[in-house]
């Protein structure tokens, strides 16, 4: 019986998720960046960053952005890679909100990154969000920006 409420439930939860085209974009500033290790392209993180961004992002409008990420490097092919993996909270003008983790690659030769955005959690409509998003971002000092284009669940 209780294999079948959880039949039930996981063909329901499938059956209300809609994929959905999803775009967005935007720009902020770092507000702390703290060295954790030496900068070794040993796949070791060696920066830790905490940053804020606004945009705008198809069904959620103007939000505001969270970030908090880790920055290692390899040596991938003979290339120097800067890896940089996070967590985010997005929340719209409305207070509903996603949230979730991301990667991004770069090479030490390239001025963009290459994103991946997985979206795990969600409030309000957004509560059975999901989806991984690719995109591409830019960072420069303090100052990033990047743009998402993909699809996503709810």
């Amino acid at each position: 019986m209780l294999f079948r409420l959880f039949a039930i439930l996981l063909i329901a939860t499938s059956v209300w998720a809609k994929e959905r085209p999803y775009k967005g974009s935007a720009a902020g500033d770092v507000l702390e960046s703290t060295f954790i290790g030496n900068p070794q392209p040993d796949g070791v993180p060696f920066l830790r960053e905490h940053a804020v961004a606004e945009g705008e992002f198809t069904y959620l409008g103007r939000s505001n952005v969270q970030l908090n990420w880790l920055v290692s490097a390899e040596v991938i092919d003979g290339e120097l890679v800067y890896l940089t993996v996070g967590t985010f909270v997005i929340t719209g003008a409305d207070g509903d909100s996603m949230d979730g983790s991301f990667r991004s690659w770069q090479l030490a030769s390239a001025q963009d990154s290459l994103i991946e955005v997985e979206v795990s959690h969600g409030t309000g409509r957004f509560a059975r969000a999901r989806g991984i998003i690719p995109g591409i971002g830019r960072k420069q000092g303090n100052l990033f920006s990047y743009s998402l284009s993909g699809v996503l669940d709810f």
